[in-house]
């Protein structure tokens, strides 16, 4: 679900660059792993990284309407929107999606 770069170098201190897959996010705050830095310091070894599923939680309440049971809570997920009797969607989609929100590390639902 990601791609590694190559690494500035692979002794201590050295890093790797990651992208990851649209649709997740890493689970780092700066889209690298290091070379014997943190925990990884005592062994030598790469620290841990990956790249996880966004996901956008329970869906939201929308006022005046039925939001159906949603596909999945992960990317790309959808849901129905069904209004109440007497309401209109006026133009908006009667469906939300899953998708990622800002900063691109979160995922949020949109229509």
């Amino acid at each position: 679900n990601g791609v590694l770069g190559a690494p500035s170098r692979t002794s201590f201190g050295g890093t790797v660059n990651i992208s990851c897959a649209t649709g997740h996010s890493a689970n780092g705050e700066r889209g690298e792993m290091s070379c014997g830095v943190g925990s990884a310091a005592t062994s030598g070894a790469w620290t841990t990284f990956t790249c996880d599923p966004v996901d956008c939680g329970v869906t939201p309440t929308v006022a005046n309407a039925v939001v159906g049971t949603p596909s999945s809570q992960l990317y790309a997920g959808t849901a129905s929107v069904t209004c109440n009797s007497g309401y209109s969607s006026q133009g908006l989609a009667d469906t939300i999606t899953c998708g990622l929100g800002s900063p691109t590390t979160s995922g949020a639902w949109t229509s």
